[in-house]
This record gives C-alpha cells, sequence and structure tokens, in this order.
C-alpha cells in the first residue's frame, strides 16, 4: 500500500523489517517487486534491503549486483557485531556463488557462516548446511554422500515446521 501511495520511505521501512519472513515463506518473487519500486540509493543505504536485493539479483543472474549488495550488506552486519544476519549473509553470498558456478567459493563462504550462525538460528544452520552438503561434500564425496545429507537436512527441516526449507532439501537430493 505504501508503494501503490507513493511512500517509498515507509514502504523500505516495512520491507527491511520484514523481508526475510516473506522470502522464509517462499516469496522471494514478491520482495523482488517491492524492491524494484525502490530508489536504489534506499536499498544501498540499508543493510538489510542489500541483503535481499542482493538475493533477488542472484535469482535474476545479475551476479556482479548480487555479490557487492550481499558483500556489503555482510560487512555492515559484520562491523555491527550482528552474527546472526552476518551469518545470513554468507548463506546468500554461498548460494549466489554456488549459482555462479564458483562451488569453491561457495563452500569457503557457507563454512564462515556455519562459524557465525548462533545455535537458535534453526533454519539459517539448516540451509548453510546444505549449501555445504552441494558445495564441500559435492566436491569430496559422492553423489549419494550428497543426497544423504540433503535428505537429512529435509528431515530435520520438516521436523522443526520449515516446510519450504525441507522441499528445497528434498529437490537438492533429488538433483544430486
Amino acid at each position: 500500500h505504501y508503494l501503490r501511495a507513493g511512500l517509498q520511505r515507509q514502504a523500505a521501512r516495512l520491507i527491511a523489517k520484514y523481508g526475510e519472513e516473506v522470502v522464509a515463506e517462499g516469496r522471494l518473487g514478491l520482495v523482488d517487486e517491492w524492491l524494484q519500486e525502490l530508489p536504489e540509493e534506499t536499498i544501498r543505504q540499508n543493510a538489510r534491503l542489500s541483503l535481499l536485493f542482493g538475493e533477488t539479483c542472484g535469482i535474476r543472474g545479475e551476479w556482479t549486483r548480487a555479490l557487492e549488495a550481499l558483500e556489503r550488506a555482510r560487512s555492515y552486519f559484520a562491523r555491527k557485531g550482528d552474527r546472526r544476519l552476518e551469518a545470513l549473509a554468507c548463506l546468500k553470498l554461498s548460494t549466489v556463488y554456488s549459482n555462479f558456478g564458483d562451488p569453491v567459493r561457495a563452500f569457503e563462504v557457507a563454512e564462515a557462516g556455519a562459524e557465525l550462525v548462533p545455535a537458535d538460528a534453526d533454519a539459517t544452520r539448516l540451509r548453510l548446511e546444505g549449501n555445504i552438503a552441494i558445495t564441500r561434500t559435492w566436491l569430496t564425496s559422492s553423489f549419494e554422500a550428497v543426497a544423504l545429507e540433503c535428505q537429512r537436512i529435509a528431515a530435520e527441516a520438516s521436523a522443526r515446521g520449515l516446510e519450504h526449507f525441507a522441499a528445497i532439501a528434498h529437490h537438492n537430493a533429488g538433483c544430486a
């Protein structure tokens, strides 16, 4: 409603506050639509918006913009000592590197995120473990080992009520 009314500042505040929840529900496309209506400078000046923007650019294959936005967000969260959001930035960076075809860098960033993630951030931890499975495990073990790890992650995600992430893990297991 704020966007339709031309109230971009108010819209940006709400997107920054609730965008990750919308993405976690599997509605990244909706967040992408909202972000495309905001001025680029508004996104650049807000770490949470940069985090969301980097993820949407990565899905569109805009690798340079995705990496810049995600590195900007990661750097901000690191300076602030916000391990939870820095781990989330690592997760999203890892996904972009993986999709870009750089599994080594994807693994390195996912492992850095795994070291940062707080114990109560189950969704982020499981997603990082998934990225590690489809990068490091893929590089060092068999496809069967990747599939088994993805199945384990899917089972844990389902048990925790994280159905969207369980579906992603099942998809990755099927690909392996």
